[in-house]
């Protein structure tokens, strides 16, 4: 019998690069995003540049973010987790976007996998059981193997293996 492995992707960087579409969002919501903000929560930077209207910006970005996905390009990450549904794993998102932002590029890239909007990985994906997590911003755990994200499908997918059988064997 096979194993069944449950593996996390981290969203943009990995299984899409979206950095354009965010920023096209942020423009037709009536703000040029700071490139220092990319990767922040909204939180952190919005309110600095437009107050109190910082959450009606927010939903409006997040009203027409969907149709500036065109914007966005696939990466190799994406076949890799479409590859390891097709052999039956688990395949989940982890990822520090909003909620509706993750579901949006997932269901833009036509991926039937959970997404789960976290403020802290490695907790989340301690407690979620993860066997290996890919991202291209790799952090330290010693909850779970985590995998630095390389755009070329066949070497990503090679490595991700040889982390699971080498935690299999251990």
């Amino acid at each position: 019998m096979n194993v069944i492995y449950e593996i996390s992707f981290d969203l943009d960087g990995v299984l899409a690069h979206t950095r354009a579409a965010v920023w096209k969002a942020y423009q037709i919501a009536g703000v040029d995003m700071p490139p220092a903000a990319w990767g922040e929560p909204m939180e952190n930077w919005l309110p600095k540049i437009v107050g109190k209207r910082a959450a009606e910006i927010h939903a409006k970005k997040q009203e027409v973010y969907k149709d500036c996905l065109e914007h966005a390009h696939v990466l190799a990450g994406y076949g890799v987790a479409q590859r390891l549904l097709d052999e039956g794993h688990v395949v989940f998102v982890t990822t520090h976007a909003s909620q509706k932002s993750a579901e949006d590029v997932v269901q833009w890239l036509g991926l039937d996998v959970p997404v789960f909007s976290v403020t802290e990985k490695a907790k989340f994906l301690r407690g979620a059981n993860a066997d290996v997590h890919i991202d291209d911003n790799p952090f330290s755990s010693s909850f779970v193997p985590i995998v630095e994200f390389i755009n070329h499908e066949d070497t990503l997918y090679r490595k991700i293996m040889e982390v699971l059988s080498s935690t299999q064997s251990s």
